[in-house]
């Protein structure tokens, strides 16, 4: 296996949230593949999501405001929501395994 490969296992947790299950994965593996995020770090990375009807693109609060004004400048009538997905994440590196929860996610796992 070569060095740099990599496993990746994800979830979308929440049925609130059943709208954005590909957008939030994508972006959460863009952000490792592309970014080079850690995993931590892509989970809570701000996110986008799109869903053609209604006509708007959603962007959670934290996404730069630069960033909103070029989507609205590209013609996106961009309205800011608190969640735009929730992941959970694990990655498998060279034998290494590291994973996060999103802190979107209010509930947290039980610890029984």
């Amino acid at each position: 296996m070569p060095d740099t490969f990599s496993t990746f296992s994800f979830s979308t947790p929440s049925p609130d949230t059943f709208s954005s299950l590909t957008p939030s994965p994508l972006q959460t593996i863009l952000n490792l593949i592309d970014f080079q995020m850690p995993v931590k770090e892509a989970v809570a990375s701000p996110r986008i999501h799109h869903q053609w009807m209604p006509d708007n693109l959603i962007a959670e609060a934290d996404i730069p405001a630069e960033a909103k004004r070029s989507l609205e400048r590209r013609g996106h009538n961009v309205r800011e929501r608190g969640v735009a997905g929730v992941v959970q994440a694990i990655r498998v590196k060279q034998g290494k395994t590291s994973g996060a929860v999103d802190p979107r996610k209010e509930e947290r796992a039980r610890t029984e």
